[in-house]
């Protein structure tokens, strides 16, 4: 089932460059829009309207023109959205308060410091018998796929035209689309950690994504030997679904340390999401790191450093065929939260992550007379997606706290978004 699913994936991209053939309905009509039932299929929903008004006896022959070319690179576009779902940014789960152990009274007591970091971790555990639990609420927008605007993307690929009687040997064609791509994701998290040991602490994030797709694309098809060139009928095609995400548990141990604080974290990522309306990455994932923090003054510096390896999914495969491994990833986060008032911190992280033998599409690029002149392109590389984000934390009534915090990006690699706004509170119990 799978297999036939990403087989229409592959037959969608196809059609978006195709978009058309010089074929019976040469004038375009209005455009029409459909819904369908999952977002994954809102792309194969597009390459069956738009079929629909090829020539009947020129579809294999183009397709069979046109697939070697552009399978794999169009195909990494699944890869982008489920590496981004296996990476989305997740909420520190730390507590407002803090303890360390009294040598005197010989016990853990909490100690006045800044409420603690957002999107980072800090060393520290929310102490022995004590219950956290946290609401967040971030939205994306994407917006990038590494070189490519999802907003405007224009393809031009050239094809030879075989098998046709009466037309000349080695005739060629070049296939022409403009579509539009907007992939929303509204993501709603419950944590819950709770302290096992003053020195160990568990967590579990279980979000609730809501999600939503819409593709349109006009296309042409031209001969530029014979004069010839046909335009398609704009078309739209629009999904929408809400569901579990992807459960993700984490464990944390602060190790003995005195003034630098360092602790080890382990998080696994269970793929309980639908895949198949982009709530989930739609494979297990496993991420250790270290934490290192300390106090100068009312300022509270931290770093993270960890790696994260991913299991296997089909989505990911750009043949379509067999499950493939997520690429893994290194990374890094270093920043501060400080204490403006007791009752008030300010939070700044910069992260950078590196995925490794990432997929990524490349554009043909065309000359001044609209003809392409290199190939629709797939590679693999390693790529640093880098990122900035700011916000706040304030304590409302006992030991509830409120945060905001945007991350904005500070490069274009990957399937990204320009501004990320994340919201929450916290109760410690």
């Amino acid at each position: 089932m799978r297999s036939g699913f990403v087989t229409r994936s592959i037959q969608l991209l196809l059609c978006l460059l195709l978009s058309a053939l010089p074929a019976r309905a040469q004038n375009p009509t209005s455009s029409e829009s459909v819904r369908v039932d999952k977002l994954a299929f809102v792309l194969p929903s597009i390459v069956q309207r738009l079929i629909g008004n090829i020539d009947p006896t020129l579809q294999p022959i183009v397709t069979r023109a046109l697939t070697p070319t552009i399978t794999a690179p169009f195909a990494s576009l699944n890869a982008a959205v489920v590496t981004q779902l296996s990476n989305l940014p997740v909420s520190s789960p730390a507590s407002g308060t803090r303890y360390q152990f009294d040598r005197q009274l010989g016990v853990y007591v909490p100690f006045a410091q800044s409420l603690g970091p957002i999107l980072a971790e800090r060393a520290e555990t929310i102490g022995a018998g004590r219950f956290l639990f946290a609401i967040t609420h971030q939205q994306f927008a994407f917006d990038r796929a590494d070189d490519l605007d999802l907003r405007s993307i224009d393809a031009s690929v050239p094809f030879e035209i075989s098998g046709l009687p009466g037309l000349p040997p080695g005739l060629t064609g070049i296939g022409g689309a403009h579509t539009y791509v907007g992939l929303h994701l509204n993501e709603t998290t419950a944590y819950f950690t709770y302290g096992v040991a003053h020195w160990l602490d568990v967590s579990l994030a279980t979000p609730v994504v809501s999600s939503s797709m819409t593709v349109r694309g006009t296309g042409s098809v031209a001969i530029p030997a014979l004069g010839v060139r046909t335009d398609v009928p704009a078309q739209s095609v629009h999904a929408s679904a809400t569901g579990l995400g992807d459960q993700l548990f984490r464990v944390k141990a602060r190790l003995p340390s005195e003034t630098i604080r360092v602790a080890a974290a382990g998080d696994v990522r269970l793929p309980t999401g639908d895949e198949f309306n982009f709530h989930g990455a739609g494979a297990y994932g496993v991420k250790v790191f270290g934490i290192a923090s300390t106090e100068l003054g009312t300022v509270s510096p931290h770093v993270n450093v960890g790696y994260e390896r991913n299991g296997s999914t089909l989505l990911a495969d750009p043949a379509g065929v067999n499950p493939m491994r997520l690429p893994t990833r290194a990374f890094v986060i270093a920043g501060m939260d400080a204490a403006v008032t007791p009752r008030f911190t300010v939070a700044v992280d910069v992260s950078d992550h590196v995925a490794f033998d990432r997929p990524r599409t490349v554009l043909p690029r065309v000359n001044a007379n609209g003809i392409p002149e290199t190939p629709l392109g797939f590679e693999r590389a390693s790529l640093h997606e880098t990122n900035l984000a700011a916000g706040f934390k304030t304590r409302l009534i006992g030991q509830m706290v409120a945060s905001g915090n945007v991350q904005l990006r500070l490069n274009e690699a990957g399937l990204r978004v320009r501004v990320v706004p994340n919201v929450g509170v916290s109760w410690l119990f």
